[in-house]
């Protein structure tokens, strides 16, 4: 039987290597979450409620933007197009994210 778009064996090796990069991760105790969007938070503010609740803020643009920044320098990707899309709205909230 073959589970479309792979054939088995190589769901074993997607597994195999699955495994692999759990245990490098476990080894070097890096933990990972999943949710419906990246959040940062304020490594020296972490009561303000743009860090907490609210979709934006004066500190938190302004810093998204120098991380930014500094990826594209990184990843050599400078001249790379930005994207500032709506995020996702939760309930109670009166902007997206």
């Amino acid at each position: 039987m073959t589970i479309q778009p792979f054939t088995p064996s190589q769901w074993t090796a997607i597994d195999a290597l699955g495994r692999q990069v759990d245990q490098q991760l476990q080894v070097a105790q890096v933990g990972l979450t999943m949710g419906g969007e990246p959040t940062y938070v304020s490594a020296r503010d972490r009561t303000d409620l743009q860090w907490r609740y609210q979709a934006l803020g004066a500190e938190k643009r302004q810093l998204a933007g120098a991380l930014l920044s500094r990826l594209e320098a990184r990843l050599g990707a400078i001249g790379s197009v930005r994207h500032y899309g709506i995020g996702k709205l939760y309930p109670g909230e009166p902007d997206p994210r």
